[in-house]
């Protein structure tokens, strides 16, 4: 693994950081559930498994591309229905078989949508069996039925989460178009479930995460049997609306079918996961904030949280675990912003590399720094979707990404000179400024080839 902190920290890791990647270095930093849980929020870990970052070029899975969007998302019953991931037929063929991939249920909204599917991403970082959120429906458009309910309970003297009195309500009082509002909604929502566990069947940290799937979850659970409602559910009346949710039961059960695809799903982690996911979680427009949220008290917290981060990665990504996972830190004290850390260093190699011996040409260099910000760089159709984002340019024709080229390596004087199309110069003063993404490329792969800082010049 190779992780360029210039992307990471503007070129100034921060010592907690260090500390941090030494510890786990050294093999003194263990998996820790409940930081993970506390400080790096699954809920934004969820955000990343899912592919939200890849709109921002930073993508966990290969073809995963966070919920569905425009005319799709349009198609479900409510916002609230709408699942984590959205892939297309071709890549969920490559993750799980064409066998498996057709038990997957399509997603709503006629032949249009039918080439993609949706997954709800549940995560599961202990043993014990709580209650999983599957929908909720209230405020002013359900004020009536809610008062129903109410005046339900209260008739014969039931608490607000008592799902047996609430569940004979939902089946003998409610509207009829009510209760085929709910249940639409928890099938759109779980019409196919991907479950990432962190623990094994004994409650220990699992060696790295275990990643299954479940097509069709909705179709197995059959809640529209009442029978299947008593047994799996365990709804609440919750501050005017009312939350439908899994008991642990129905925990159980969606557990029990799922079809293992670790081994699966690690073939098709991004190449950069290390990078992609470390990223994600600094940068202030996506988990940037989550440090701050957690509002730790002391450096020893954030060295635990550093480290958490980077045992993660490892966990997730076979190439970075168990003994071959080391790095090797190399820092330009004269020169900030000149550390990198790999894995699996090789010592006879590093002693005997020079910037000579590094040289490569500046048309391989411009290919190389090329590929390098492209990667980055969210995917769009001309004059189409997604619409433009804050921080960084939408790959869409490829003319910017072509017009881009190296002219000349000052090795001497550590300089590099570049250009691209004057046209893009327009975003130099926004902020999605060409300038940061390309040398962004051209640092990654400087620091690659030799070892040392250089200042870029764009022409």
């Amino acid at each position: 693994m190779k992780l360029n902190f210039d992307l990471l920290f503007d070129g100034k890791p921060p010592k907690e950081f260090l500390v941090a990647l030494n510890r786990v270095r050294k093999g003194r930093a263990k998996p820790d559930l409940e930081i993970r849980k506390k400080i790096l929020d699954l809920q934004l870990l969820s955000n990343f498994l899912s592919g939200e970052g890849a709109r921002f070029g930073l993508p966990a899975f290969e073809g995963f591309l966070g919920d569905p969007k425009g005319a799709t998302r349009n198609a479900y019953t409510a916002p609230g229905s709408v699942p984590d991931i959205e892939i297309s037929r071709t890549d969920l063929v490559a993750l799980v078989g064409p066998e498996l991939a057709a038990q997957f249920v399509d997603q709503p909204g006629g032949p249009s949508n039918q080439g993609s599917v949706a997954l709800e991403l549940k995560q599961t970082a202990t043993t014990k069996k709580g209650k999983e959120s599957l929908t909720q429906i209230g405020g002013k458009a359900f004020k009536d039925e809610i008062d129903s309910l109410q005046r339900a309970l209260d008739r014969i003297g039931a608490s607000k989460y008592s799902s047996s009195a609430i569940l004979d309500w939902f089946n003998t009082e409610a509207p009829k178009a009510f209760r085929e509002r709910v249940l639409a909604q928890i099938e759109e929502k779980i019409g196919n479930v991907l479950l990432i566990s962190y623990v094994d069947e004994r409650g220990n940290v699992a060696p790295r995460p275990i990643v299954s799937v479940v097509p069709g979850a909705a179709k197995k659970l059959n809640l529209r049997s009442i029978a299947n409602q008593k047994k799996f559910l365990a709804p609440e009346l919750r501050g005017g609306s009312i939350s439908f949710r899994l008991n642990p039961t129905g925990v159980k059960f969606i557990e029990s079918q799922a079809v293992d695809i670790s081994q699966a799903a690690t073939r098709q982690l991004n190449k950069n996961f290390a990078q992609n996911f470390l990223n994600f979680y600094l940068d202030p427009r996506l988990g940037g904030s989550a440090i701050k949220k957690a509002q730790l008290q002391s450096r020893y917290q954030l060295v635990n949280a550093f480290a958490e981060m980077i045992v993660l990665a490892s966990q997730f990504d076979p190439s970075m675990g168990g003994k071959e996972f080391s790095f090797r830190q190399e820092i330009d004290a004269s020169k900030p912003g000149t550390v990198s850390a790999k894995t699996k260093p090789n010592a006879k190699r590093s002693s005997a590399r020079s910037a000579q011996q590094e040289l490569i040409s500046v048309a391989q260099l411009t290919e190389l720094a090329r590929k390098a910000f492209v990667q980055r760089m969210p995917k769009g159709q001309p004059d189409g979707p997604p619409p433009p984002v804050d921080g960084i340019l939408t790959y869409r024709t490829g003319r910017f990404a072509k017009s881009f080229e190296i002219l000349t390596v000052d090795e001497r004087a550590k300089k590099i000179r570049y250009t691209y199309d004057p046209i893009y110069r327009v975003h130099e003063s926004t902020g999605r400024n060409p300038r940061t993404l390309i040398e962004s490329g051209i640092r990654r792969v400087v620091q690659r080839k030799f070892g040392t800082a250089f200042r870029f010049i764009r022409q």
